[in-house]
């Protein structure tokens, strides 16, 4: 069996831990050879399963494009592996003669994965492959909305681990995620790693372990004059529509020129953008994209004609993003 444990409460957590520990203490005798086989079959198995798993995080979340999942799934799989494949991170990884100095990778133990809604496959797997890779352990805390998503992610990680020799505990999904047993985890395991709104990326750094957080990171898009204008505007467009915008990647504001306005305005619309700009339209949109300056978020995931349905503004159904001209550097929409 896959999944060995059950951890949906309090109790049930302090429970497990100790079982995690002594999986993380087997895993970290293994070799580098040995760890990197696992690390890579774990890959494999999600990529394997990157169609099925982008259906389930569609109709679980309601968020995003299919086949953008598809593609987010077989990169965050294949080619981060790919990347990291090489990397020496058990036992000695440098040596300088020279000086008589080694250095010698240590794990850390347990690490907790706190993953968001947005993203309920990539970030478990590309957590749990991080962590594995350095002969750690990994515990999940899916988000609510999106846990039967990331609960089969784990699985199927679980799966390839144990087919490949690791020991059956090493990562585990916690089944009813809720605010005390994820703060339980947060201080319990030895670094954490929070990925989602400010507020859960806030308790990751007051938890009082080591802790990275990564919360909104959409980039700016600056605009140089002289350019083709027509190709910047594709490729925005494309960075901003790849599955509706819900990765922290995508193309977030465009700056340009006061000169270059219209012309950029055209290229933007030619590349399938709906571009408000009328007062009364930006109010609307405004007013329902963020509710007292907060993100609603009914609207993430979602296409440019269903907020405009919500915000009472006709967008046609073929805009595949919209852009609101916004008042000054302090304006939400910025």
């Amino acid at each position: 069996m896959a999944k060995e444990l059950i951890i949906n409460s309090v109790e049930s957590f302090e429970e497990a831990l100790p079982v995690i520990r002594a999986a993380q203490k087997e895993f970290s005798t293994f070799t580098q050879e040995q760890v990197d086989e696992i690390c890579e079959k774990t890959a494999m198995a999600v990529s394997k399963m990157r169609i099925p798993l982008a259906k389930m995080a569609h109709e679980e979340t309601g968020y995003g494009i299919v086949v953008d999942k598809i593609t987010k799934n077989q990169y965050a799989s294949e080619h981060i592996w790919n990347y990291m494949r090489t990397a020496k991170t058990c036992g000695i990884i440098d040596e300088n003669p020279a000086f008589g100095t080694k250095r010698i990778a240590s794990p850390k133990g347990v690490i907790a994965a706190i993953t968001p809604t947005t993203n309920p496959t990539i970030t478990p797997l590309v957590n749990g492959m991080c962590a594995v890779k350095c002969a750690n352990s990994l515990v999940v805390s899916p988000h609510p909305r999106a846990k039967n998503t990331t609960m089969k992610t784990v699985e199927y990680m679980n799966e390839a681990i144990i087919a490949a020799g690791g020991p059956a505990d090493l990562v585990q999904c916690i089944d009813q995620p809720d605010v005390d047993v994820s703060g339980l985890l947060m201080k319990k395991v030895d670094v954490v790693l929070a990925t989602g709104g400010p507020d859960m990326v806030k308790a990751a750094y007051s938890s009082g372990k080591p802790a990275f957080g990564v919360g909104a990171g959409n980039s700016q898009s600056i605009v140089d004059r002289g350019i083709d204008f027509d190709a910047a505007a594709a490729d925005i467009i494309d960075g901003r529509t790849f599955d509706l915008g819900v990765i922290c990647a995508g193309n977030q504001c465009i700056h340009v020129h006061e000169d270059d306005y219209e012309a950029m305005k055209a290229a933007c619309v030619k590349a399938g953008a709906y571009w408000a700009d009328e007062a009364g339209e930006v109010e609307k949109l405004r007013d329902t994209l963020f509710v007292n300056g907060v993100l609603n978020k009914a609207v993430i995931g979602q296409v440019p004609a269903t907020m405009g349905k919500m915000a009472g503004v006709a967008i046609p159904e073929d805009r595949t993003a919209m852009i609101i001209k916004a008042s000054g550097t302090e304006d939400v929409l910025c």
